[in-house]
């Protein structure tokens, strides 16, 4: 409170004693004013220095979060990028796509300070440009920008900052005067090449210069308090970036921090040096801050002719006051001052907090004694999706999930009634419907009356973090399935060398960890080399071997991926020792590429397959002998067979006229016999020839094999009054045009010979791919197939009819079963006794090289 002076506690006598020692006393009092005034101008110039300094770490932090949140926003650009892999993906027709300007929208909508986002290979040429004149194909020369090789860092990755560039976007040629610029920063990443080289690009993006201007504008704007005169954004090897002046800039800026203020930053991350300011070119202090992660630094300055003015403004009252008089007003005015001094500050902690609070990365919610909302911050509003007017005035019951048990909200009044603060999860549902697990700390604010007046609300969003957790217990459930497992978990690193191995199958292979990290792969598994350095490259490898171990030889089945190297660290000390025994520093310090196998003993497996396929290439054997006898003895009875049937019929001719009936009888039975062992041995000779005498596999159109069919057919056909039905269009199969021509005619055959003798024949022939292969069904109207004797007619010699009822050796559709067989495919029939069959075939693609079914 300010003080009062009583005057009726003056009385005359004490005025008339100050008036008659005024005199006496005006020296004393002129020296304490004079004392009084130089100690102001002290303490006036140390504020002033404290304030320049908060001013340009305040402004540090708040570029280097920005440009941070840059860095995350190119960093994740590129790796998206990268995951394209060869330069032709980044091409205009991809660049252009909506993959990388949908990113680079959510980029520019997410991070408002960035105006524009560029993709540049190593020469400069630009592949991707988000300006509305897009520059793409054109060529920015990254030197005169301040970027490539030559370009300082940031301490901790790989973003650049360039230099200022005349304009509203990057594209445009010459430098620009500071203030009226924009500021690129680069990201340069490697993508790997076709050729297997790596080359560097660069993502670009271009600082929005108002959003520096309005970071400046808090400690230069009058309307603001007016703390600096001057502001500096620079580069820290000394190229400015950005300025922020109290007054109008001059025609002339300079494009470097003065070289004495240059070696000053380049000594210190911070300081205060009194100098001539580089823009106004007086005399005045200068405060630096060097960024704690890029390579930039704040320069804030106050002229010694406003920190004079400023000290003679709050000391002018003293100077050209009547002394006596204005002694007694200044110790009034003295304490007012220092009341006034420390509201202003009472107000500045005030606004920092308010600011801090509206900026902070965690929701904030405040609601009065009766439970309304009166205030939410920003990170509230993007957390949840409400805009302010959404909640405030309402209840927080409008966020609840209505998934929390009611004695948890029970237990936070009872918690905050008490003075204590409440602290747990809460599960929040957003606006659109969504529900967002949140960490929240819960305290009551008390008023002077002792009652709660207010409680305020400090809330995460942990749901991200809940989900990761969720997801890392599923890993290492996965993980720990997979030690179960009888397999070798191993990696290796660039060099070869075992860095760790664990699993069930160490034991298996009576193996310890011990004894195989620090060896050589090649020593472990021979042979492997070039398997290795693929998976070293980026591949996934699979591939059997044999190892070697002081027991026994066994066959393992490795699986290889890569593994890339961990990043470094900052937190961590430098020149911890690798013990190789899987430690803390181990897994912290395991920078390089390498290669992560698994390993499974398959060695039973190996030797239970090559019983199998010797077994088989016995089979093989034995069937291949069976066609060739099969073949020999039908070739070989041929021609014994023709001689008794040419002496029978000899026999017949010479002497009919003194042959009796019963003898004429007998040599015609003998005669068709040998017809019909003729016709069995042809048949027998016809099919041992389709596995032993067919075609090599090729591309086959159905069409013409349909037609060819057809064709030999054609006098049955005319003569049943057939109707051939072809509803789908045919394929071209992978097979032998002649054995096809002979299955659909060996099935179109039966389809008329086995007709229904009160309807004439109809022969439908449709198509379906299914499966992976090409399905025909021949269907008919005929007598059909019983269900007892549809495996039994795929027989050689099976016949559902006697010889006087139908003519063939029932050996017709053994030909068909082998021949399908033979091209990879099967044959089978259904149908209908009495309404006809439908006879199934399955063959192969014509792109379809594998081998055919034995």
């Amino acid at each position: 409170m300010t003080p009062r002076l009583n005057e009726r506690s003056l009385s005359r006598r004490f005025v008339f004693s100050m008036i008659v020692i005024a005199g006496v006393v005006v020296s004393m009092i002129l020296g304490t004013a004079g004392v009084g005034l130089w100690t102001a101008l002290k303490q006036s110039r140390s504020a002033s220095a404290r304030t320049l300094a908060s001013s340009a770490e305040l402004v540090e932090k708040g570029m280097t979060r920005s440009v941070e949140s840059i860095d995350v926003l190119l960093a994740s650009l590129s790796y998206r990028l990268a995951d394209l892999g060869g330069h032709p993906a980044l091409h205009a027709e991809v660049v252009r796509g909506d993959v990388v300007a949908g990113m680079a929208q959510d980029m520019m909508r997410f991070a408002p300070h960035v105006r524009q986002i560029m993709i540049l290979d190593q020469q400069g040429v630009v592949l991707f440009d988000s300006a509305p004149s897009a520059t793409v194909g054109g060529q920015i020369d990254l030197a005169a920008l301040g970027l490539g090789d030559q370009a300082p860092r940031a301490l901790a990755g790989n973003l650049q900052i360039g230099l200022s560039v005349a304009g509203r976007f990057l594209g445009q040629a010459g430098v620009a005067p500071v203030g009226v610029s924009v500021i690129p920063v680069a990201y340069p990443f490697q993508v790997t090449m076709a050729s297997g080289q790596q080359e560097t690009f660069y993502a670009v993006a271009a600082i929005n210069p108002g959003f520096v201007q309005d970071s400046f504008d808090a400690v230069v704007a009058q309307d603001r308090g007016g703390i600096a005169e001057e502001v500096i954004l620079a580069r820290y090897d000394g190229p400015i970036l950005a300025v922020r002046a109290s007054a109008a800039l001059p025609i002339e800026i300079p494009k470097q921090v003065p070289a004495v203020l240059s070696g000053a930053i380049e000594r210190a991350e911070s300081g205060r040096l009194a100098d001539i300011l580089p823009l106004s070119a007086q005399f005045g202090d200068l405060h630096w801050q060097v960024s704690s992660r890029y390579p930039l630094v704040v320069v804030v300055g106050r002229s010694e002719h406003a920190l004079l003015n400023g000290w003679y403004d709050d000391q002018r009252v003293v100077l050209v006051s009547v002394p006596v008089l204005l002694l007694v007003v200044l110790a009034m005015m003295g304490g007012l001052i220092w009341q006034v001094i420390g509201r202003g500050r009472l107000q500045e902690q005030v606004r920092v907090l308010s600011q801090a609070l509206e900026q902070g990365p965690t929701a904030v919610l405040i609601t009065s004694a009766q439970g309304r909302i009166e205030y939410v911050n920003q990170a509230f509003t993007e957390m949840l999706g409400y805009s302010r007017t959404d909640v405030v005035g309402e209840t927080p019951r409008l966020i609840k999930s209505g998934l929390m048990q009611e004695g948890v909200y029970r237990e936070l009044w009872d918690t905050i009634t008490k003075g204590k603060v409440w602290s747990g999860e809460l599960l929040n549902r957003t606006k659109d419907g969504h529900l967002r697990w949140m960490i929240a700390a819960i305290s009551g604010v008390r008023g002077d009356d002792g009652d709660i007046s207010h409680s305020i609300a400090v809330e995460t969003d942990v749901s991200e973090q809940k989900r990761l957790d969720q997801r890392l217990n599923e890993v290492q459930k996965l993980v720990e399935g997979l030690l179960a497992l009888p397999v070798v978990l191993y990696r290796i690193n660039r060099s070869g060398v075992l860095t760790d191995a664990l699993g069930a199958g160490l034991e298996q292979l009576k193996l310890t960890r011990d004894a195989l990290i620090g060896r050589r792969y090649d020593d472990l598994f021979p042979g492997f080399a070039p398997q290795v350095q693929q998976a070293l490259e980026g591949q996934t490898v699979r591939f059997e071997g044999q190892s070697r171990f002081a027991h026994k030889t066994v066959w393992l089945e490795h699986l290889l991926v890569f593994d890339p190297a961990r990043p470094e660290s900052p937190y961590i000390k430098h020149g911890l020792p690798l013990s190789g025994n899987g430690t803390e520093s181990d897994l912290l310090l395991d920078h390089e590429d390498g290669a992560i196998g698994i390993a499974l003993d398959v060695t039973a497996r190996r030797q239970a397959e090559g019983r199998l396929s010797a077994t088989i290439d016995r089979l093989n054997a034995s069937n291949h002998e069976l066609e060739q006898f099969a073949y020999v003895a039908s070739h070989d009875l041929q021609e014994p067979l023709r001689i008794v049937s040419s002496y029978l019929s000899l026999l017949k001719r010479r002497y009919i006229d003194q042959l009796d009936a019963d003898a004429q009888v007998f040599i015609g039975y003998a005669i068709e016999g040998s017809h019909r062992m003729q016709s069995l041995i042809l048949d027998l000779l016809q099919l041992s020839r389709i596995g032993t005498q067919g075609r090599e596999l090729g591309p086959t159109d159905l069409s013409p094999v349909i037609e060819a069919a057809l064709a030999n057919l054609d006098l049955s056909i005319k003569e049943t009054q057939a109707s051939i039905i072809i509803r789908d269009p045919l394929p071209t199969v992978l097979g032998d045009g002649t054995q096809l021509v002979r299955l659909f005619q060996n099935l179109i055959g039966n389809a008329l010979k086995y007709r229904h003798p009160d309807r004439p024949p109809v022969v439908m022939i449709q198509c379906r791919f299914e499966g992976g292969l090409w399905h025909l069904i021949v269907e008919d109207n005929g007598l059909g197939i019983g269900e007892a004797f549809r495996d039994r007619i795929f027989l050689i010699f099976q016949r559902l009819q006697s010889r006087e009822d139908s003519q063939g050796n029932g050996i017709g559709l053994a030909i068909c079963r082998k021949i399908a067989e033979r091209h990879g495919g099967s044959i089978w029939v259904d149908g209908e006794e009495g309404r006809g069959s439908r006879f199934h075939v399955t063959l192969r693609r014509q792109d379809d090289m594998l081998p055919p079914v034995s």
